[in-house]
């Protein structure tokens, strides 16, 4: 029987409802169909030992408990650790595996040199190296500005280059990829197994003039978060199904790769409830062919 990518969530897609209530949250989305799901977790050197669970407080016993209960595989986990230390490191990837999450990612970073972007091959090789000795898999996950050049070569290139791919793998957004100039589809073919997670939003209709991002920077202008912030118009994402992107394919292509297991919803932005939205994207992937929900 032909292989079929399993439908994932990350919850950065629910984060306001996150915010006021996760544990009810996470079971919304049980019942909107997403068993497979991705924490996201914007943690500070503030936090407490709970925050490395979801971000939200909740102590590790609780949420691993409530996602025994509800069905729920956890998927690698988002983590900004950036400018941390080994040790807080290990103790993120203990307190993700105690909740049974096997991968930490790298959700975003920014570089405007090759220098810069070498230091971002350094930390993501060490946070590789460290997740590999905690028994985990290490990923990054793109944006569209990686796909700018610097000094001639894009920095996506260069991370690629300068990381070792046996401890650095790739989470693709294909939907930042698309946005960044470059087809999703090649890169899944280029990399291979280096790249073994997959995002999926969708582009609205009407903007078709403003897909490609870049054409729309200020010449040599850098991107650091706040420009990124700043050119990140929430009108831009629309809900599984709805839009542009030629999603179908990208399954296909993941199937026919044999190294992907899940599609991930992240949804960015949406004009709906967050809950109302995500049951849209079901509905729509539901209508896709090589999916599965179980």
């Amino acid at each position: 029987m032909e292989k079929k990518l399993k439908v994932g969530l990350q919850l950065y897609s629910v984060r306001n409802s996150m915010e006021k209530d996760p544990l009810g949250t996470i079971e919304k989305c049980v019942e909107a169909g997403y068993k497979y799901l991705q924490i996201a977790n914007g943690i500070t050197d503030t936090m407490d030992k709970h925050d490395l669970v979801c971000g939200f407080g909740v102590p590790a016993d609780v949420f691993r408990d409530t996602c025994e209960r509800l069905g729920v595989k956890l998927l690698a986990s988002h983590f900004m650790m950036t400018n941390f230390t080994p040790e807080t490191a290990r103790d993120i990837c203990k307190a993700q595996k105690e909740i049974g999450v096997d991968g930490l990612i790298t959700p975003i970073q920014f570089a405007s040199t090759p220098a810069e972007v070498q230091m971002v091959c350094d930390e993501c090789n060490r946070l590789g190296e460290i997740c590999a000795e905690e028994g985990m898999s290490y990923f990054y996950h793109n944006h569209s500005h990686e796909f700018q050049l610097i000094d001639g070569k894009t920095f996506f290139d260069r991370l690629m280059e300068g990381t070792d791919p046996n401890l650095v793998k790739l989470e693709l957004d294909t939907y930042w990829a698309t946005r960044g100039g470059v087809d999703p589809i090649q890169i899944m073919k280029d990399l291979g197994e280096r790249c073994t997670l997959l995002h999926q939003k969708d582009y609205p209709k009407g903007y078709e003039d403003e897909l490609v991002q870049y054409p729309l920077l200020e010449v040599g202008k850098a991107v650091d978060l706040d420009y990124f912030t700043s050119q990140t118009n929430p009108a831009h994402f629309v809900e599984i199904g709805t839009g542009i992107l030629d999603i179908q394919s990208i399954i296909d292509t993941a199937v026919e790769l044999d190294c992907y297991d899940y599609i991930i919803l992240e949804q960015d932005y949406t004009a709906l409830d967050e809950i109302e939205s995500i049951k849209v994207s079901m509905e729509s992937f539901k209508k896709y062919n090589n999916v599965t929900f179980s």
